[in-house]
C-alpha cells in the first residue's frame, strides 16, 4: 500500500491495519470495511472511466506517504534510531 501511493498509484483497500491512517476515501484511494469488499467494485469502476478523478488522487496519494512520515528518508532514519542501540552493546 505505501508503495503503491508513493509511487502516485491510489489505493483501494479494506480497512487493515493502519490503512484508515494513510487512505483517504476518495482523496487517494478508497477503503471499505473488512467485511464489505465488494464495495470497492463500483468505486474502482468508477475511477476507471473518470481520468480526471484519478489525476488528482495521484499527487494526493503521493503526498499521503510524505505527509504521515512514511517516506523512504523517514523511514530509513527510524530503522537507525531503532538499530542505534543494538550496535552500540558491548560484546
Amino acid at each position: 500500500m505505501l508503495e503503491a501511493l508513493a509511487m502516485g498509484c491510489p489505493v483501494a483497500a479494506t480497512d487493515v491495519g493502519d490503512a484508515a491512517l494513510v487512505i483517504r476515501e476518495g482523496i487517494n484511494g478508497f477503503i471499505v470495511p473488512v467485511a464489505v469488499p465488494e464495495a470497492l467494485t463500483p468505486r474502482i469502476a468508477k475511477l476507471v472511466v473518470d481520468e480526471a478523478a484519478l489525476e488528482r488522487m495521484r499527487p494526493a496519494a503521493r503526498r499521503a506517504v510524505i505527509d504521515n512520515g512514511r517516506s523512504a528518508d523517514a523511514m530509513l532514519a527510524a530503522y537507525r534510531t531503532l538499530i542505534r542501540p543494538i550496535r552500540e552493546i558491548p560484546g
